[in-house]
This record gives structure tokens, sequence and C-alpha cells, in this order.
């Protein structure tokens, strides 16, 4: 495979998982972030199986598995509480053989960050420009 310097824009959860296989195969990486300093944003996600399929692939299942719960239920419901419809995930599990992860964005992103090299990964600042060349903002990129 070509020497390549890959770059990954974000450093949340998808950014991170996106940044491990180029590295895991010989690659630069660099992970930028538009936020100089990374806070959680939103209580959490939910992870579908696909996604978490891929974090298998990765090795990172039981990472998730550790700071997620398992999905098993879900349902819908009016703003005075009265359910709407509720129904099992059973079936969605026997058809694609992964649980869906409910997983606060924090703990997600820690589990997926340390499961990158940080002798692959470069850290750096730097500033981004929007497309009509004005400063954006600062960047930071890194494990």
């Amino acid at each position: 495979m070509h020497d390549l310097d890959v770059v990954v824009v974000g450093e949340g959860i998808g950014g991170l998982a996106a940044a491990i296989a180029p590295t895991r195969g010989g690659q630069r990486v660099r992970v930028v972030e538009r936020s100089a300093e990374l806070r959680p944003a939103g209580a959490g996600i939910s992870l579908w199986p696909n996604g978490v399929k891929v974090l298998d692939a990765l090795g990172l299942g039981p990472q998730i598995a550790r700071v997620g719960g398992r999905l098993c239920r879900i349902g819908y419901r009016d703003p005075s509480g009265r359910t709407l419809c509720e129904f099992s995930l059973d079936p969605l599990v026997a058809r694609v053989g992964e649980h869906p992860y409910p997983v606060r964005r924090a703990a997600g992103r820690a589990a997926i960050s340390h499961a990158h090299d940080p002798g692959r990964t470069a850290a750096w600042y730097a500033d981004l420009q929007d497309h009509d060349g004005a400063p954006s903002s600062s960047a930071y990129a890194g494990p």
C-alpha cells in the first residue's frame, strides 16, 4: 500500500473510529478538530448495530459494551407521557447479529481514543479558514 497522510475531520466518536483503520495499515493519520477544547455535547447517542459492528471489527466492541447500555426495546411517547408505540429490538438483533448501544458521548469518545497508536497520530494546532479565506477558528488535531 502507498505511504499516505490521512486527514480525518472531527474528533468525535465517528472521526476517531474512522482514524483507527488507516493507522493499523501503517498510514499517518491526523484528526482535525475545530474546537481547541472538546466538551461533551448532548447527553448521548445510540450506536446502531451496523456502527457497533464496525467498532467490533476495529476491536472496540468490548470497550463500547463497557461504557454503553444494551438497548433491547424502544418506544415513543406523546408530551403527556402516553405510550404511542413500543417494540422489541430482538428481530433487528436477530437479523443483523448485534445490539444497539446507547452511550454518553464523552465515554464513547474516551473508549475509542484509547485505541489510537500515539506513534502514528500527530498532534498539532492550526488555523482553519472558511471557503472565502477568512479565519474561522483554531483547530486541535491528535489523539
